[in-house]
């Protein structure tokens, strides 16, 4: 399950929050204080998206996507996705709730041995700097090799901000998938619902661009061309 919106407060004294709910129960939520209001001009959109990974009965189920202000002000939202896909072959590792350090720590891993297969690997977590002097850091790695590296300090001390990426990889042997994170300096830092997700792939069209690259106007940074017909996830 894959879930996806735009959040907005319009103002930048008041929090927004936004989450993802199957069958009753909160499986992702964010909440974020913006820089600038929409009051205060165009408004500052934050994106709140993750995955969900689950076996589930044969009986119907919901998932929502629900949003809120968490004391005053109006909370807006915009394009907001839900894709539920069937998925005959993955794996995944999961962990709640973790404080940091002000070194990297393992979060969750996720192990896999394959012979020559092409697997998408999913990682989503929420990630709380609890400062607005400091900064966490977070980080993904297939093996020694850095995919997504960030850091991000609050607006508000305890504003949650959503934190993912995706790759995909043709897997031969075996091979480790590491989220990892760090508080700055006093170990004021977090993270949580720190999921790692692999999925075997059947037929897939893939690109990525990890060098890091700068404009100061508009640019292409990456492209993918799909020369099939059918039903695709992008």
């Amino acid at each position: 399950l894959f879930a996806y919106a735009e959040v907005q407060q319009d103002s930048s004294a008041e929090k927004a929050s936004s989450g993802l709910v199957v069958d009753g129960r909160v499986r992702a939520r964010i909440r974020f204080k913006p820089d600038q209001g929409r009051a205060d001009g165009i408004g500052d959109y934050e994106q709140f998206f993750t995955h969900h990974l689950k076996t589930y009965s044969q009986a119907e189920h919901q998932a929502a996507i629900q949003y809120k202000t968490t004391a005053g002000g109006i909370t807006f939202i915009r394009n907001s996705k839900i894709i539920t896909t069937f998925v005959p072959d993955w794996q995944r590792n999961y962990t709640a709730l973790q404080q940091l350090p002000n070194y990297f720590v393992n979060l969750t891993t996720l192990t896999i041995n394959s012979t020559g297969k092409p697997y998408l690997f999913l990682i989503t977590s929420e990630i709380s700097a609890n400062s607005t002097t400091e900064s966490i850091f977070a980080r993904v790695k297939f093996d020694d090799q850095i995919i997504s590296n960030v850091s991000i300090e609050g607006e508000a001390a305890n504003d949650i901000d959503a934190f993912g990426t995706h790759f995909v990889k043709n897997i031969t042997g075996m091979h480790t998938i590491t989220l990892e994170a760090s508080s700055e300096l006093n170990n004021y830092a977090y993270a949580r619902r720190n999921r790692i997700s692999a999925i075997e792939l059947a037929k897939y069209f893939y690109n990525e661009s990890l060098q890091q690259a700068s404009t100061t106007s508009s640019a292409k940074k990456l492209s993918l061309q799909i020369d099939d017909s059918g039903d695709y996830i992008i």
